[in-house]
């Protein structure tokens, strides 16, 4: 109840920070043409007028695609309901997000390690949707690894005590402080100046229509370790 209550909460803030520009804007652009309640003549229009209607719709335009882009996003988070449930080998999986994901990582000259227990240890679930997972926690890791010195990236495959299959993503970034680690999962919720903060909340749903668990620890400097249980 309480995530539901903080995602509606995160919904108003983003819409009411579009719409509230745009009525504004588009209250500006009346106000250049009507005055004294009248249309003016083709004779008051000046070039003012024209640079700064031209301004305002530019603006209407970029919160509308904002807005639009906010909502798409939202959709994604739902949209995927179906899996293609398949047994695949979990190393290769990891070794070709690693690959993909190459050139960011050599270029923050960050240090990967795999260590997979036993080596043929299988997966079973859809391949695609578990990798955009793990696509999604490596970039968070590159990421906050953009300020750390000798920094690296250890993902971890093995059976716990309980024969669970677990997979550990561990990073040396600047962390989480405690008080977002309640927030990180709420669609949206992001402290980046890029990305729309789905990420998170999407593995999370990725990983409960494989009835997987996802959990998060931090020290905020030292590590961050991302914990999913199958």
């Amino acid at each position: 109840m309480a995530e539901a209550y903080q995602l509606i909460r995160v919904v108003n803030h983003e819409i009411l920070n579009s719409i509230t520009p745009i009525i504004t804007l588009t209250e500006a652009i009346k106000r250049g043409f009507i005055r004294n309640d009248k249309l003016i003549s083709k004779n008051d229009v000046d070039e003012t007028l024209i640079s700064d209607t031209i301004i305002n719709t530019e603006l209407i335009e970029d919160r509308s695609k904002g807005l639009k882009e906010f909502v798409e996003n939202y959709r994604s988070i739902s949209r995927i309901t179906s899996l293609n449930i398949q047994e695949f080998y979990a190393k290769p999986m990891i070794e070709n997000i690693f690959l993909l994901l190459n050139h960011e990582i050599e270029s923050k000259n960050i240090l990967t390690e795999i260590s997979v227990i036993p080596e043929n240890l299988k997966l079973e679930g859809d391949e695609n949707l578990l990798g955009q997972v793990l696509i999604n926690l490596i970039k968070n890791s590159i990421t906050a690894l953009s300020e750390t010195m000798s920094p690296f990236i250890k993902v971890n495959a093995s059976f716990d005590k309980s024969s669970s299959l677990v997979i550990t993503i561990i990073d040396n970034g600047e962390g989480i402080p405690n008080e977002n680690m309640e927030k990180i999962f709420i669609p949206f919720f992001t402290t980046c100046d890029e990305g729309a903060g789905i990420g998170l909340s999407l593995s999370r749903h990725i990983l409960r229509l494989h009835k997987a668990t996802i959990s998060a620890n931090s020290i905020p400097g030292k590590q961050t370790e991302f914990v999913i249980k199958f």
